[in-house]
């Protein structure tokens, strides 16, 4: 079984480490901020991030903006806070076949 296992709806179009590094891009843009226990974001409601991380690492935008759409990506903010989401529970079930 893959890192991607049940938690996906679909294949993620992108390698493990590809993803990680799109969830730092986004976060290093500093979309969020975490601070009395409230969230502020700075998000314009769009994927234009995500669509300029796979613009630059040559990456079918496309399909990776179904994909993040089709995992609770509708906006970059939302990417870190719903899509991580998805990851992070395939990475424990992966930790958890080792």
């Amino acid at each position: 079984m893959s890192w991607e296992n049940k938690h996906f709806e679909s294949p993620c179009p992108l390698k493990r480490e590809q993803l990680e590094q799109l969830f730092t891009h986004i976060d290093k843009m500093g979309l969020l901020r975490f601070s009395d226990g409230t969230i502020s974001s700075s998000c314009d409601h769009t994927l234009n991030i995500s669509i300029e991380f796979a613009k630059s690492h040559n990456l079918n935008e496309e399909v990776l903006v179904d994909w993040l759409i089709q995992h609770g990506g509708c906006c970059d903010c939302e990417v870190l806070l719903n899509t991580t989401m998805y990851y992070e529970e395939a990475i424990e079930d992966d930790k958890s076949l080792d």
